[in-house]
């Protein structure tokens, strides 16, 4: 967890923050959903290559799934594909929920800086979202 106090001289200075924040959000989300459709991918790969093993076999063929949970962690083990899309997935989420506080964050915003207020900002971020913002007038 990060924690910072960030110091802007107006309104529209933070707006410009928050539009890099949430371009460099995208961009991370944008490489995730590839990296979840190629687990995918590999997960109905691996599900087909079991079938076919337990065909084979006469039986159910079930790989070591590996995974020690820490309690504050999980650690995988040579993850399969079943195992990292679930955590990818929530990585997204959690992603994606930034990205609706940041856009929801400035829209408001905009409609501060339409007054025309000059104002300088102290914002306390906690885990790369503003938790805290003091207008100085």
């Amino acid at each position: 967890m990060t924690s910072e106090l960030r110091e802007f001289n107006s309104i529209e200075e933070f707006i410009k923050y928050i539009d890099s924040a949430l371009n460099n959000y995208r961009g991370k989300l944008s490489e995730l959903l590839r990296l979840i459709e190629n687990a995918r991918v590999r997960a109905g790969l691996e599900s087909k290559l079991s079938e076919y093993l337990a065909k084979l076999t006469g039986g159910k063929v079930e790989g070591a799934i590996g995974l020690i949970d820490l309690k504050v962690v999980k650690i995988a083990l040579s993850p399969s594909p079943k195992v990292e899309v679930p955590a990818l997935e929530q990585l997204a989420e959690s992603i994606n929920n930034k990205i609706a506080l940041l856009q929801s964050l400035r829209k408001s915003l905009e409609s501060i800086a339409s007054a025309e207020v000059s104002a300088k900002l102290s914002v306390i971020v906690i885990d790369d979202l503003p938790k805290y913002i003091f207008l100085k007038l």
